[in-house]
């Protein structure tokens, strides 16, 4: 019985732009497509948007808000002038966000939903390497050669020419990148050749799409590297995700799963969180070492590790 565009569907609000009321629509369409400040409830033209100077609100590395300096500290975040969530890394983030539409080498359309290192003259987020033809997404890390790196990517990817595949690959930078002290990712201009390449960045295929659909990854590396990214390859393809990377230094034992320096019963559910969800374990131990649970030693944290923990637990 109801009539557009008197009523208002559920879940819409009110998208502000330059502080004008621009359209009563949904969070991602205000977010992603008008790139405002949505106001869940309210509606345009009535609403009035707030005005002042708005920039992005840091809380534990994650962009929550872009709100006013005021409210951001009341929250108890850190405020960021003219930057936005959630487009905005915030410093010491762990969390990355990619999208694009590749149409092949050397042609790609960024889309909205990034977040990673952004050249500073061109703006840009996604960089092609010709060498290889890869196009690449970097993001900063805590860079140590005492710790061990855990990388988790989820993403979609719909592959617009069956048969053809998507690859996906984790990169990063050497430590002999860090060295130079640039204070930047390695980019492609900083190379003559792939030998030269392959001398600051190691690349290592995880996924490989053939048909449309959702994937994940997870990935090790035995230092923390200064900078990683995700590589994507191929033609007429669109992908989308987030990207989990944490550095864990060196010096918890094998199987303390919620890190109290010993390894006994209270490690049970960490063990099975950081097994079967390691993003949750992420999220309840934020300063633990998942690879703590990789007690056969193969590099990998999966129900092989179980009976060796158990062993731990209950002792010989």
């Amino acid at each position: 019985g109801e009539t557009c565009p008197e009523f208002i569907c559920p879940g819409s609000g009110a998208c502000c732009v330059d502080d004008q009321c621009v359209a009563t629509t949904g969070q991602d369409m205000c977010l992603y497509g008008y790139l405002g400040e949505w106001y869940p409830g309210e509606t345009c033209p009535e609403f009035i948007c707030p005005s002042g100077d708005f920039g992005a609100c840091c809380i534990d590395g994650e962009c929550v808000a872009t709100t006013l300096e005021d409210e951001c500290l009341a929250m108890g975040g850190t405020w960021h002038a003219g930057e936005e969530c959630p487009f905005f890394l915030c410093p010491g983030s762990t969390h990355g966000m990619f999208e694009a539409y590749v149409f092949g080498p050397g042609m790609l359309d960024p889309l909205f939903y990034n977040n990673g290192w952004q050249d500073p003259d061109t703006g840009d987020r996604w960089f092609f390497y010709p060498w290889y033809e890869w196009w690449n997404e970097w993001w900063p890390n805590e860079y140590t050669l005492m710790g061990e790196k855990w990388i988790i990517i989820e993403g979609f990817i719909d592959v617009m020419m069956p048969g053809f595949p998507v690859e996906v690959a984790v990169n990063w930078a050497w430590p002999e990148w860090t060295e130079l002290g640039l204070g930047r990712p390695p980019m492609p201009w900083d190379f003559m050749d792939p030998w030269e390449e392959d001398m600051y960045i190691g690349r290592e295929i995880v996924w490989v799409a053939v048909d449309s659909g959702p994937f994940q990854v997870e990935f090790y590396l035995p230092f923390c590297p200064e900078w990683i990214s995700i590589d994507v390859r191929g033609f007429d393809f669109y992908i989308v995700g987030d990207i989990w990377h944490i550095c864990f230094p060196f010096g918890w034992p094998i199987g303390d799963m919620n890190c109290d320096g010993a390894v006994n019963f209270f490690d049970i559910d960490g063990f099975v969180l950081a097994i079967i969800d390691p993003a949750a374990y992420w999220a309840m131990y934020p300063d633990c070492d998942i690879m703590n649970a990789d007690c056969n030693g193969d590099g990998s944290v999966d129900f092989f590790d179980i009976d060796c923990f158990v062993e731990i637990i209950v002792g010989p």
